[in-house]
C-alpha cells in the first residue's frame, strides 16, 4: 500500500510469470446514518490478472482503518449500468469492475442492527 502520488502506472514486475502487478485506486465513501462522509482513497499494488474482490478490499482497509472497520459496513460498488451509473451490492467473493482504468468506487453503509449477509448457492446466511 502507498500514501502518494502518481496514476495507474504498471510496474514491470511478473511474479511467476503470473502478470502485471499494477497500482490501483480505490475511492470509497462511508455512510453512516444516512449521512455519505467526504471520499476516501487508498492506492495499493495488485497483481492484475487475479481480478479485484471485495475481500480483497477489506483486506486493505484492515491495514488502513483497522481489523473491525471494514466488517462494521455492507459495501456496494458503482458500474456501469445502461446510459448511467448503479450501486451494485457485494459479498466477500465478487468480483468488482472498475468505474475507469485501474479505479475502484465503493461505498460503505453502515450496519447497526444486523450483520450483513453472505449468500452460498442462492441461499441466504448470516455472516459469524
Amino acid at each position: 500500500m502507498e500514501g502518494g502520488g502518481g496514476g495507474g502506472k504498471v510496474i514491470n514486475n511478473n511474479i511467476n510469470n503470473g502478470g502485471e502487478v499494477r497500482r490501483i485506486h480505490i475511492v470509497y465513501f462511508l455512510s453512516r446514518l444516512g449521512q455519505v462522509d467526504h471520499p476516501h482513497l487508498i492506492r495499493v499494488h495488485h497483481l492484475s490478472r487475479n481480478g479485484v474482490y471485495l475481500r480483497d478490499v477489506k483486506r486493505w482497509l484492515a491495514e488502513v482503518r483497522g481489523k473491525d472497520m471494514p466488517e462494521a459496513f455492507c459495501w456496494s460498488y458503482k458500474r456501469r449500468y445502461k446510459s448511467g451509473y448503479v450501486w451494485q451490492d457485494l459479498l466477500n467473493d465478487d468480483l468488482i469492475t472498475p468505474i475507469s482504468d485501474n479505479e475502484y468506487v465503493l461505498k460503505g453503509s453502515e450496519s447497526l442492527h444486523l450483520p450483513c449477509c453472505t449468500t452460498t448457492f442462492g441461499m441466504y446466511t448470516q455472516q459469524q
